[in-house]
C-alpha cells in the first residue's frame, strides 16, 4: 500500500485538481493490497471495491491483522498504526480504535480484532500528521475484516515531506514569465514527479512523471497569476519515498497577460430578468473559445448552463426562462489547442418573481 499526507490544515482545492489534502491527514495515491496482484485504482473505484487479501479463518469471532511498514524499502520502527471504525477526512478518526507500533523490522499486528470495515492508518515519519489509503477523493480505503480471520495486508510504504524547493520559494513574488524551477536533489530519488498548476485553471503548465533532472523550464510562458508547485521523489522501485510539505504557492506578477477573466455584467450579486438575460466577460487575448457554466442555487447544484461552448463574441444570452432562485456563474478561456489559459471568479445572480 502506497500513501498519500494531508497537511495539518484544510486548503481549499481547485474543483478540478487532483491533488487534494486535509486537515491533520492523508490522502495516498495508490490502494493496493499487496497481497493481492498489482493494480492501480487510484480514485476510479468506492472504497467497497478494494480487493481483500485471502486470509485463514480461525474459530472464534476475533480476528488477528498483520503488515508492515517501510521507507524507502526499509522498515520503520516503533510508528504507531492505528485501526479506525469510522474516519472522518476533515477530523480523523471519530469512533472507537485499536492502536499498535511497529517493531524493529516494521512488522505490526493487531489481535482480538472485532469483524468490521476499517480504516488502517500510520503515523507519518517526520511530522505529526497521519497517512491512510484512499480509492477515491474524499473516500478513505476500507478492510473488511471476517471473524476469525489471520489478515495480512502487506507492506505499507510511507514517505516523508521534507523535499525542499530552492525557486521560487513560498509566498515569492516573481516579475518574469520564464521561471526556472529547481529543488534540492533527494537522497535514494531515481526520478521525480512535477506539477505546476495557475490556482482555479484545469490546465497544468507542468505535469511530469519520472523526470530525472531537478530543475525545469516551464516550456509555456507564465501567466499573472497565482500558482501551485509539488515535487514528489520517487525510488529506483517506483515508491514515493518525499514530497514537498504541501504546495508551493506562488504569485507572477508584471506580465501583460492574465490567468483572470474580469467579468462586465451583470455586476456580483445583482439581478437579471427571467427571460432575455445576458453575461458578459472581458475577451481573453489568448482565448480561441469560452465555456460557460451556470448553477441553480450553489456550485455543484442544478446546471442551467452545463459547460456551454462560446465562440466568438464575449456574451452568453439565456434562451430559457429562468426561475426565481439565485444562480452561480463562472466563464473559462481556452486557447486554439484546447488547454485552459483563464478563468473568471464565481459570480453570482438574482432572479425575482415577477421580473
Amino acid at each position: 500500500m502506497n500513501l498519500k499526507r494531508m497537511p495539518a490544515f484544510l486548503v481549499s482545492l481547485a474543483l478540478v485538481q487532483l491533488a487534494c489534502t486535509f486537515g491533520g491527514y492523508a490522502i495516498l495515491p495508490v490502494d493496493q493490497l499487496t497481497a493481492q496482484p498489482p493494480a492501480d485504482v487510484r480514485g476510479t473505484e468506492p472504497a467497497s471495491s478494494i480487493p481483500q487479501p485471502s486470509a485463514p479463518v480461525l474459530s472464534g469471532s476475533a480476528a488477528s491483522l498483520t503488515g508492515r511498514v517501510t521507507w524507502n524499502d526499509a522498515p520503520v520502527n516503533a510508528t504507531e498504526v492505528i485501526l479506525c471504525r469510522d474516519m472522518n477526512t476533515y477530523s480523523g478518526c471519530v469512533s472507537t480504535q485499536q492502536s499498535t507500533v511497529s517493531g524493529p523490522d516494521g512488522v505490526f499486528r493487531f489481535e482480538d480484532v472485532q469483524p468490521g470495515e476499517y480504516v488502517l492508518m500510520v503515523h507519518a515519519i517526520d511530522s505529526d500528521t497521519w497517512q491512510y489509503q484512499t480509492t477515491s477523493l474524499f473516500q478513505p480505503a476500507r478492510i473488511n475484516v471476517l471473524a476469525g480471520q489471520q489478515l495480512e495486508v502487506g507492506e505499507i510504504s510511507l514517505f516523508k515531506s521534507d523535499l525542499r524547493v530552492l525557486t521560487p520559494l513560498d509566498g515569492d513574488l516573481v516579475g518574469q514569465s520564464r521561471l526556472t524551477i529547481k529543488w534540492q536533489a533527494y537522497p535514494g530519488a531515481d526520478y521525480y514527479n512535477v506539477y505546476l498548476a495557475p490556482e482555479g485553471i484545469s490546465s497544468p503548465v507542468i505535469s511530469l512523471d519520472r523526470y530525472t533532472a531537478t530543475e525545469i523550464i516551464p516550456e509555456r510562458a507564465l501567466l499573472a497569476c497565482d500558482y501551485s508547485l509539488r515535487v514528489q521523489a520517487y525510488n529506483v522501485t517506483g515508491e514515493m519515498i518525499a514530497e514537498t510539505d504541501g504546495f508551493v504557492f506562488f504569485s507572477v506578477v508584471d506580465q501583460p497577460v492574465s490567468c483572470q477573466v474580469p467579468i462586465i455584467s451583470p455586476a456580483d450579486k445583482t439581478s437579471l430578468p427571467a427571460r432575455g438575460g445576458e453575461l458578459t466577460w472581458q475577451a481573453h487575448p489568448l482565448a480561441a473559445y469560452y465555456t460557460l457554466v451556470v448553477w441553480k442555487g450553489e456550485v455543484g447544484g442544478e446546471r442551467v448552463v452545463d459547460y456551454a461552448r462560446v465562440d466568438g463574441q464575449p456574451r452568453f444570452s439565456f434562451e430559457q426562462t429562468l426561475e426565481p432562485d439565485t444562480y452561480i456563474w463562472s466563464v473559462s478561456a481556452f486557447d486554439e489547442t484546447g488547454l485552459n489559459v483563464a478563468t473568471s471568479e464565481l459570480y453570482n445572480f438574482s432572479v425575482q418573481a415577477g421580473q
